[in-house]
């Protein structure tokens, strides 16, 4: 009672404000539920049952506002407002249905001038629809510098903004500071540790590689470990509108340092909508519906999609099959109408469950599973006090299952094996010659995340501030079994030293992360604009580290038509769980291989070395990033320039170091009949064992621009043009060392293992995309030709010499060489061939075409085609790397697609 006679006083008070009435353009009605957002104030609200929305406002020096209003099913609708101090300002708003019959349709990524960020892009639901996507994957081809490609559902998708550095490294931290976030809650990939064991694995992060195979390809779908957010995962049925912030972030928005992807659902009455897809191998069904609950129950969506794909028939390990399902309920919880409150459940899952290969001589069975939910809750009470104009809360929970299993019969003769935990020598066994191996890496990763905030206005010396306050939580575990093998009947080979044993995730730790942040946007008017700023802060506590992060963005309209923007900020990103713990990597020497196929005389005598890191000393990658611009904004054309650079330190990678053993070396004496060898230590032998550290060493830097053009539609031809284009130029490089022991060392010198250093990659890309789009509104028919020009195409790995920097003597001490020494004689039989060097550039400009082709029928069908590559240009040319012998075929083959969506 308390609460709701506050909330009656309350709105009781507003005496200065702006009152929306919604209603549906054609029948009329009003519409309850709309979203309604304030860009300049930074507040958010909602229409009431009859359709009406209050927005106060401090009376004192209003500025005009930006209001955007979104409902599923309806086109986005926006409006410009100069409130007028102490009255009441009425507005109507008529939303028309979201259907080709309408006027405009927006089919394209867009720029817009009132976003959260200076250089954000737009997809709008519109947009969705027009790409057919089977997921996320698909729409965010719309982006600038994304190059448009079948649908692929076989590989893992991650996204990489800005950036086109060369290197597994740099892609993946790239990816992995992307951070996604579905009704304001994040997507955590901080808890994934479905990986093999890095420190013995070549420092990699993968899932394992099936035995029978030999390649690098892992048949999973769930080694995104310290990996950005797999987008195949994501159906996009349901999601209204995407954000894409490639430049500098709100305050508000942390763990991140390459971006932020938003990804927005509205629910409402909505009809029954059917679609299918179909492509070659993929096969796409889904289905949605919003209806009003009785009473003052609400609104509530639900929506389901189904995903198969089997690209090859001669693979019988090589399917996607993917099931995603949820629910979202919005509903008051007050009498007045000014407390939102919105509950989501989504549920995922893969279909494909365990396959085997009838054709592979080693009995090959793979299973994969990733299955799981998120929950949410989120609320927006609009209290309109003095220094809480709207309280806000947001609360995940999100929970997974993932698998991924092989077993493989292993015909490799017999060798010895050992499944000692511990370092120091044990007896050991002999495998069979043939075996099978059986392994999987078993997780169930957790995530919570909890946010509160509140914003307030005021004035000073006559500047009208927009100040928003807040603070999130956030926590994430794994209780899977982790890494499990049988260390008696591995797929190693002995010669390589590493060994394999069972890892259980729940022994790691968690990782838990609390974040503050303010920000205060403000207008001065100078001139004849308005000079808008954006200052924010952050502060991170990200392991045992805190990190603060200032961001400052600022634009200012020249005129009514051009308008130049900068933004400088600072980020920053934790290591993952599987960063942070690793787990155990085991090495096994073999000191005595005594085997004479009788149980009685045989011996395996092996020393095992273990090693435990945990990387809790890894500091938060970090990263500056910097943009500015120029836009301008006529009746016709639309335009924008942005230049951005942006430095990413401290990355996450790994380097090669020393673990050096010297052990005895024991000499077979004698072996009698029935009884084990008799044997004796004579001397030692040095092992020169490495393994893979991980540490902040990668770095990278990218500069560039993008360009977006647009026009109106030209109602003489029904038709409207996009245009962008993106320049991006990236340098990465690691800048740790690496440890690399010769085959044969000479133990005569000094120094017998050399430390080298290690190079840079760097890239250079420049896509231009030309969108037309032919829209003929009352035949519901669109056309829509997009054409990719390819400019630039080229990357170079730095050629290392040969020399070392450093070196280890033969007591395993570590030495610097003085620059002035690196080509001293003493060292030149540390000297390895040059590597790297590398140079392609593909030596033409060529193009891409790609059309679809939609047309509704009375508002209620809607059947869709696509073709990418339809002239099926694939220019090539020869591959220097084989000397013209070969050649390398540039775009891909044709690919056709269809889609029926029904309305009932």
């Amino acid at each position: 009672m308390i609460v709701c006679a506050f909330f009656t006083a309350n709105a009781q008070t507003n005496t200065s404000g702006i009152r929306l009435t919604v209603t549906d353009r054609e029948t009329g009605k009003p519409l309850p539920y709309v979203s309604i957002s304030v860009k300049e104030w930074d507040i958010q609200r909602v229409t009431n049952e009859a359709g009406l929305a209050f927005i106060a406002y401090n009376p004192e020096k209003p500025d005009s506002i930006h209001i955007s209003l979104y409902y599923i099913g309806k086109r986005p609708y926006r409006l410009t407002i100069l409130p007028q101090p102490g009255k009441i300002t009425e507005q109507l708003v008529q939303m028309q249905p979201l259907s080709l019959t309408i006027d405009q349709v927006e089919v394209n990524a867009t720029r817009g001038r009132n976003t959260l960020s200076n250089s954000s892009v737009v997809i709008e639901r519109s947009a969705i629809e027009s790409i057919q996507a089977y997921s996320l994957a698909d729409v965010l081809q719309l982006l600038p510098g994304q190059t448009i490609r079948n649908p692929d559902l076989q590989n893992q998708q991650a996204l990489n903004l800005r950036s086109v550095a060369d290197g597994n490294s740099a892609q993946r931290n790239n990816a992995f500071g992307i951070g996604f976030y579905v009704d304001d809650v994040p997507i955590s990939m901080n808890g994934n540790m479905q990986t093999q064991n890095i420190g013995n694995n070549s420092g990699l992060i993968r899932s394992f590689t099936p035995p029978s195979t030999g390649q690098a390809e892992t048949y999973s779908v769930n080694s995104s470990a310290g990996n950005g957010f797999d987008l195949r995962q994501m159906a996009v049925g349901n999601i209204e509108k995407i954000e894409v912030i490639s430049g500098v972030a709100p305050a508000r928005y942390g763990d991140i340092t390459d971006g932020a992807v938003l990804i927005e659902r509205v629910a409402g009455v909505s009809p029954l909508n059917v679609s299918t897809r179909f492509q070659s191998g993929n096969t796409n069904v889904s289905a949605s519906k919003g209806f009003k609950l009785g009473g003052r129950g609400g609104m509530v969506n639900t929506s389901i999609d189904y995903i198969n794909s089997v690209t090859d028939p001669r693979d019988r390990l090589k399917s996607y099959n993917r099931l995603n399902a949820g629910v979202l309920w919005t509903r008051f919880l007050d009498k007045n109408e000014i407390w939102k409150n919105t509950v989501a459940v989504d549920v995922f899952t893969t279909l494909d469950g365990g396959k085997a290969d009838p054709k592979s001589v080693n009995q090959q069975y793979v299973r994969i599973r990733n299955q799981g939910f998120r929950s949410s809750m989120r609320g927006n009470i609009a209290i309109d006090k003095k220094f809480a104009r709207n309280i806000s809360y947001t609360l995940g929970f999100a929970y997974s299952v993932q698998e991924d299993y092989s077993e493989s019969n292993y015909n490799s003769g017999v060798k010895p094996v050992t499944d000692n935990l511990q370092t120091g020598e044990k007896q050991g066994q002999f495998t069979p010659a043939n075996y099978k191996v059986v392994e999987s890496i078993s997780g169930k990763p957790m995530s919570v995340f909890a946010r509160l905030e509140s914003n307030f206005q005021l004035y000073t010396a006559n500047v009208e501030h927009q100040v928003s306050y807040g603070a999130n939580f956030s926590y994430d575990d794994n209780f899977g079994d982790g890494r499990q093998y049988n260390p008696l009947r591995p797929r190693t080979v002995p010669s390589t030293y590493a060994g394999e044993r069972p890892e259980s995730f729940r022994d790691e730790k968690s990782l838990a992360q609390l974040g503050l942040y303010a920000q205060d946007n403000f207008n001065i008017r100078i001139g004849g604009g308005t000079l808008r700023n954006s200052i924010g802060v952050r502060a991170d506590r990200q392991g045992k580290y805190w990190n603060f992060s200032p961001r400052l963005s600022t634009n200012y309209d020249l005129n009514r038509v051009w308008r130049v923007n900068a933004a400088f900020g600072l980020a920053t990103k934790a290591p993952s769980m599987a960063y942070l713990y690793p787990g155990r990597s085991y090495w096994d020497v073999v000191l005595i291989n005594h085997y004479v196929n009788d149980p009685a005389r045989n011996l395996n005598l092996t020393y095992t070395l273990v090693e435990n890191p945990v990387n809790t000393h890894l500091k938060s990658s970090r990263s500056l990033t910097a943009e500015g611009g120029i836009s301008f904004r006529e009746n016709f054309l639309n335009g924008s320039l942005t230049v951005f650079y942006k430095q990413t330190n401290d990355g996450f990678t790994s380097n090669n170091e020393l673990a050096p053993l010297v052990l005895p070396n024991y000499v077979l004496i004698s072996s009698p009949a029935g009884q084990q060898p008799v044997y004796e230590a004579q001397g030692t032998n040095k092992y020169p064992l490495t393994h893979y550290v991980l540490a902040n060493d990668m770095h990278n830097t990218s500069k560039g621009f993008e360009v977006f053009l647009s026009t109106k539609k030209i109602n003489a031809i029904q038709t409207s043009f996009d245009f962008a284009t993106s320049f991006i130029h990236s340098r990465s490089y690691n800048g740790g060392t690496t440890v690399a022991p010769p085959d044969n060392i000479d133990f005569t010198q000094e120094a017998i293992i050399g430390r080298y250093r290690t190079g840079w990659q760097e890239a250079k890309e420049m896509i231009s995309t030309l969108s037309t789009t032919h829209h003929i509104a009352p035949l519901g028919l669109l056309l829509n030709l997009r054409i990719q020009a390819f400019w630039l195409m080229e990357s170079e790995t730095e050629r290392l010499a040969g020399y070392a920097i450093g070196y280890f003597d033969q007591q395993y001490n570590y030495h610097e060489i003085p620059e002035k020494d690196i080509f001293d004689p003493r060292y030149a039989h540390l000297d390895r061939t040059a590597t790297g060097g590398s140079k392609t550039k593909v030596p033409m400009v060529y193009t891409n075409y790609h059309m679809r082709l939609a047309k509704e029928i009375k508002k209620k069908y809607r059947f869709s085609f696509y073709a990418n590559n339809f002239l099926n240009h694939r220019p090539s040319y020869p591959n220097p790397a084989t000397s013209g012998q070969s050649v390398i075929e540039l775009n891909q083959a044709p690919a056709f697609g269809g889609e029926i969506v029904l309305k009932f």
